[in-house]
């Protein structure tokens, strides 16, 4: 090829990639900010690449970050699109969340919806270069009992951390990170623009996580002075059962409040929506997230540890035995369960979608169950992840 006929052919795509600015320093406008008008001018591929890599971005800054969050919710009547008088509390939510990488700490405070006097403290962690979670829980009624337990599956009470799905992480049952699975499904992206005057609309097909196919869709609404950030957002899936019915799921999400944490918009105050088969079409589940404290780029692995204090009663599934926590760390009144649970290899392949995957996490979630569910879960009341 000809110097002059390469030229022809390579111009224009030049031109295109000029037009994607790279991710500005922190203090600015956020990375990958750009007006509608620029991102219009972009051809439809160039778009969707784009869109993927401040995604991608976002996972990257979610690697170390820390923040303190309140969360409170319950169940609402739902007539005609619009929410209603509350039906049933559900227990509120004091979160300090602290991750690196793929390993984590989140300490939480529950007791009644509006947690006037907490009485469930309780600090869950997971080690994902060991495959190791530790939890550790104290009654404030009873504080003189304090219960710990090591294993090697996640503490569900994490799943109660609607904020997280903000993040990255693989280990939910029932739900999909929202950035993550951004990400993951950038080859299905249906892109408009512009969209609600000047931001850009997202869609992108729902397959929920025991689905061997799509089942509905997940659209959202991107800020694109504010690097691409979801301020909106609404999902749908429906799948016909044996006996002739109809499961299904909705999510729905606003976010009211953000700001800048590093070069990466996140939000500080979101509303979601979530209905369901089990409530009914009129019936919904509203949580309301408020953060208090947010930055990234500061957490170190001292920030993970989760100390057991002495006189800790301990269940350590993995070595197989109870014991508690004596002078110097040491294990006393050491007693044997029924059977040890091996460690996962250090660095496991991720496994995503499925219903082999979903049934590998419900066993392992199991053995969690008999420490904290029997405890924490019996007290909640009931409404939809």
């Amino acid at each position: 090829m000809t110097p002059a006929r390469w030229l022809a052919f390579a111009l224009p795509t030049l031109a295109s990639l000029a037009l994607i600015p790279p991710a500005p320093a922190a203090g600015e406008a956020g990375a990958y900010s750009l007006s509608i008008d620029e991102f219009c001018k972009l051809p439809p591929a160039d778009q969707k690449a784009l869109l993927a890599s401040a995604f991608e971005h976002r996972l990257r800054h979610a690697g170390n970050i820390s923040y303190e969050a309140k969360i409170r919710g319950g169940n609402h009547e739902y007539r005609g699109g619009k929410v209603g008088k509350r039906l049933v509390d559900a227990n509120g939510s004091n979160l300090r969340h602290w991750r690196l990488g793929e390993s984590y700490r989140m300490d939480t405070d529950r007791g009644g919806p509006e947690l006037a006097n907490p009485d469930q403290l309780i600090s869950s962690g997971f080690d994902a270069v060991k495959g190791q979670g530790k939890s550790a829980l104290r009654f404030a009624s009873d504080g003189s009992r304090t219960f710990g337990r090591i294993d090697v599956v996640h503490d569900p009470i994490t799943e109660s951390n609607r904020y997280a799905y903000w993040l990255d992480g693989q280990h939910t049952r029932m739900a999909d990170y929202l950035i993550r699975y951004l990400v993951d499904h950038k080859a299905s992206y249906t892109v408009e623009a512009p969209a609600d005057g000047d931001k850009v609309r997202l869609t992108v097909p729902w397959q929920p996580r025991w689905s061997d196919k799509p089942l509905g869709t997940r659209e959202f609404t991107l800020d694109p002075r504010k690097g691409f950030f979801p301020i909106r957002g609404k999902a749908r899936w429906e799948a016909k059962l044996e006996d002739g019915g109809t499961s299904w799921r909705t999510e729905q999400f606003t976010v009211e409040d953000a700001r800048l944490v590093g070069d990466v918009w996140m939000p500080t105050k979101l509303t979601e929506l979530i209905g369901g088969d089990p409530l009914g079409e009129e019936t919904i589940t509203v949580w309301d997230t408020t953060v208090t404290r947010i930055e990234a780029g500061k957490v170190t692995a001292r920030d993970l540890e989760i100390p057991f204090p002495k006189g800790m009663e301990v269940t350590d599934v993995i070595k197989g035995v109870s014991y508690t926590v004596g002078d110097n760390d040491e294990p006393t009144k050491v007693d044997a369960l029924l059977g040890a649970v091996p460690p996962p290899p250090a660095a496991p392949p991720p496994v995503r979608g499925g219903r082999t995957r979903l049934l590998l996490v419900l066993v392992g979630s199991a053995a969690m169950s008999a420490f904290v569910l029997w405890r924490v879960l019996a007290r909640r009341k009931p409404a939809a992840n």
